[in-house]
């Protein structure tokens, strides 16, 4: 089950286990890559992101809520 409010670097420490990398920030958003998923995430840079928004990151990086969470930790 994933945290009501997961903070920002944690979420993205764990994006980063998972194979993705800092390409560029754009506004208040850092966007992340990954080497064969063709898809940007574009995380923003607030205190923390809400389950929603982070169910949409989870999905459009083509992981399951369980193994995100295993990189969360």
């Amino acid at each position: 089950m994933l945290p009501r409010a997961l903070k920002t670097p944690k979420a993205i420490r764990a994006f980063k286990r998972a194979g993705w990398y800092e390409s560029h920030t754009k506004a208040s958003h850092l966007v992340l890559k990954h080497r064969r998923i063709h898809a940007n995430l574009a995380i923003p840079l607030h205190d923390a992101i809400a389950p929603g928004l982070l169910r949409k990151l989870i999905s459009d990086a083509e992981m399951t809520v369980e193994e995100f969470l295993d990189y969360l930790q």
